[in-house]
């Protein structure tokens, strides 16, 4: 049993337990949802920090490119058009094929080559370093392009594509030099005529064509800008974190400059699409239209790692901006990995992680202590408090034990009485009959004939202490209980008592109509009745104003009760405790026995009812008497019908008996077996209706199964008790009779009485 207890401490304190892990689980869930939501609002504004840097080095990278490009177009139409005014001014014919090479040569490799066309029907070829080829020796985008725009076709442009030019070949003379140099400047600028993707997809060439006037001689170049200098000289320079970078794309959306040599000439949309099917480009679609549409912009963006074959997913914030030049749209991507942004991040979210862990650790184990120092004091306590229900069990049988000792007393008494009685009576019965043939004697004297009625007086007591000895002694025999209606009981006896009371005394009855069913004997309610009508009409005898009084029906809590009043002398305060000890009396030797309340008290315990008294000197005594009643769900006998059973307990010291909770657990009951009494009382006391049957051993260590059942029987007046015995005493018929044991079972016949008992 202790054992059991301390295995039970663990579930008794889990609740602290889950609770306290409960709480810091929760303090710590919401230390790391703060911290969290710290974190996503940091990289929010991180986030939108850096699309502002983004958008500023996209503007500046855009700006830088729009300004080079314009530089180098405003070039070309500076150093054609002085070529073109030197020529009409000083006439002077330096070479136009020298100046060509010194072009290209300051250049620094930013033009792959150059075509000069003139009137004459001459074309001359340069290479990125000036030098002048052949046209086999030149570039070949750049000749392919002249030729399938037929620049080379063997003819100088038609009149109406120079018409927006005006070739002076010789300036008035009287116009002064500042007139001649203001005309110079009619000449057509450069203008961007195309762009195609270098041979390999290595980059892009823009073309670039210019035509000027060199003396009287018209001409024309054809520029091949390379792209991939722009993107060397101003993009490429311009490094965005680790793994940044910026890309360019024209109003097509082709794919100008990139730092991924396979993606430059690409659609940013259809010809990935078709290179990549399985990629979705979705949120690229989206940003791409959201490009054509705006001017400049940010976002964060799924899209793919172009690095990588093939590309794999990856989260980018982006920004871009349009720049607008001699008719063309050119737009500019600055772009960076979101994961580059969160490495900082990640890691300032480690170290706290790691520091919000240790506290939790240190939070568990203070816990940990403190649980551990609690468990320790209330396992003290309930070792303690463990003592003391076994100390209260050893009382409760010390206790039970006292009074089986009484009870067998007033047993032995009883058969005593029982006996003196029956020669009492015998010896009765001769007195008797001769005191009536003397009453009859007419030849007796007044003063003999008062003495045989003194006689005759005598004997009648006698017979009546004779009759109560008979009562105390037969009150406990075995006349079985049978389910009577209490109500018709009490109305009978009173109506009885009412034709019995004195004139002098007013007798009042009020009885409910509701039919209230228990298990008692036929004329018992009579019996007590009658004994306590006679024990109050003798205490009003000298009341001015007698009352006797039965009431009969429910008590608050719904439960019979009997009350039975008078108004008479009362019952001394000393005297209130012993009233119910037999052959205790508070009248004179000659008026009472002292066995009529002891009788009333061992016929109630009987049928496990109670008798209280109330009563005050010169005011009058009140009885209350509760009777139990049999309710819907009782049987015969008013036990549980068996399909009702669901816990069973089993008490035996042997091994064999305790094998019977198997037999019970095959119909589906819960069984609990117990060795010793102590720990069935205790069980019972903390929960009188745990159990619906209990098989007790009769041969118990510390006290008879008869006496356990009778403690259980008062915890639990519902239960089915079933004593097993070694053999059947016609005496245990009482405990059966009376209520307090359902079945007495022989050892031997277990088995069999069992199946005949679950049948």
């Amino acid at each position: 049993m202790k054992k059991t207890r301390q295995n039970n401490l663990p579930r008794r304190y889990g609740r602290f337990i889950i609770l306290a892990f409960a709480a810091i689980f929760l303090v710590s869930l919401a230390v790391f949802s703060g911290c969290y939501q710290f974190y996503v609002r940091y990289r929010d504004s991180v986030i939108r920090s850096e699309e502002k840097q983004l958008q500023t080095i996209a503007d500046t990278i855009g700006q830088n490119v729009g300004d080079f490009i314009l530089a180098n177009l405003g070039e070309i139409d500076l150093f054609y058009d002085e070529i073109a005014s030197e020529k009409r001014e000083s006439g002077s014919d330096e070479g136009l094929q020298r100046k060509n090479s010194a072009f290209l040569s300051r250049r620094h490799n930013l033009y792959s080559g150059l075509i000069l066309w003139q009137e004459d029907g001459s074309v001359l070829y340069y290479d990125r370093n000036g030098e002048m080829v052949s046209q086999h020796e030149a570039d070949p985008d750049l000749r392919t392009f002249a030729e399938s725009t037929n620049r080379l076709s063997g003819g100088f442009p038609e009149p109406d594509a120079l018409s927006n030019a005006t070739f002076v070949s010789n300036p008035p003379a009287e116009k002064p030099a500042a007139a001649a140099g203001s005309e110079s400047n009619t000449e057509i600028e450069a203008e961007i005529i195309g762009k195609r993707q270098i041979s390999g997809g290595q980059g892009y060439h823009m073309y670039i064509r210019k035509y000027f006037s060199y003396g009287t001689e018209r001409c024309c170049v054809l520029l091949a800008m390379d792209l991939n200098e722009i993107y060397r000289r101003i993009v490429a320079p311009v490094r965005i974190g680790t793994g940044g970078y910026s890309i360019v794309k024209d109003q097509d959306l082709t794919i100008l400059m990139h730092h991924v040599k396979s993606q430059i000439g690409l659609d940013a949309i259809s010809d990935r699409a078709r290179i990549y099917p399985n990629l979705d480009l979705t949120d690229l679609e989206k940003w791409v239209t959201y490009q054509t549409e705006h001017d400049s912009g940010s976002q964060v963006l799924h899209t793919y790692d172009w690095d990588q074959n093939p590309p794999q997913d990856i989260t980018r914030v982006i920004a871009f901006t349009a720049i607008r030049f001699r008719g063309e749209k050119w737009i500019i991507n600055s772009t960076l990995p979101l994961e580059e942004l969160q490495e900082p991040l990640n890691s300032m979210i480690s170290v706290l992680t790691r520091i919000l862990t240790i506290y939790v650790l240190l939070v568990l184990v203070v816990m940990y202590l403190i649980i551990r120092i609690t468990f320790r004091a209330r396992s003290q306590e309930d070792k303690i408090h463990y003592l003391q229900e076994i100390n209260r069990g050893m009382e409760t049988i010390v206790q039970k034990n006292e009074e089986i000792r009484h009870y067998q007393r007033i047993q032995s008494l009883g058969m005593m009485s029982s006996h003196i009685a029956h020669e009492f009576n015998n010896y009765l019965t001769p007195v008797l009959l001769y005191a009536d043939m003397l009453q009859n004697d007419e030849t007796l004297s007044e003063d003999g004939k008062e003495m045989v009625r003194e006689i005759s007086f005598s004997i009648d007591r006698a017979a009546d202490l004779s009759r109560q000895l008979l009562e105390f002694s037969r009150q406990d025999t075995g006349i079985r209980l049978s389910e009577l209606n209490l109500t018709e009981e009490v109305r009978t006896a009173s109506n009885l008592i009412r034709q019995l009371c004195p004139a002098r005394i007013t007798f009042t009855a009020d009885i409910t109509t509701e039919n209230i069913f228990c298990l008692i004997r036929k004329g018992m309610v009579e019996q007590i009745l009658m004994n306590l009508a006679k024990n109050a009409f003798q205490a009003m005898e000298e009341t001015k104003n007698p009352i006797f009084c039965i009431q009969f029906g429910r008590n608050n809590s719904g439960q019979p009760i009997l009350f039975v009043k008078d108004n008479g002398c009362g019952i001394p305060e000393q005297a209130l405790t012993r009233i119910f000890d037999p052959f205790y009396t508070t009248k004179g030797s000659r008026e009472g026995t002292g066995l009529g309340l002891s009788v009333i008290q061992n016929i109630l315990n009987s049928i496990h009812g109670s008798i209280r008294v109330y009563s005050k000197v010169g005011e009058g005594t009140e009885f209350r008497i509760e009777i139990p009643e049999i309710t819907e769900n009782r049987g015969v006998g008013g036990r549980k019908r068996l399909n009702s059973i669901k816990n069973v307990g089993i008490v035996s010291s042997d091994p064999k008996i305790r094998q019977y909770r198997d037999f019970f657990h095959k119909a589906n009951m819960n069984v609990s077996v117990f060795e010793q009494s102590a720990p069935v009382l205790d069980r019972i006391t903390k929960e009188p209706t745990i159990f619906d049957l209990m098989l007790i051993d009769f041969q118990l260590p510390a006290m008879s199964g008869i006496d356990l059942a009778e403690i259980i029987r008062r915890q639990n007046p519902e239960i089915r008790l079933i004593v097993l015995v070694e053999t059947m005493d016609p005496d245990l018929g009482w405990y059966q009779n009376n209520g307090i044991i359902d079945r007495f079972i022989i050892r031997d016949e277990l088995d069999g009485e069992m199946k005949i008992l679950f049948q």
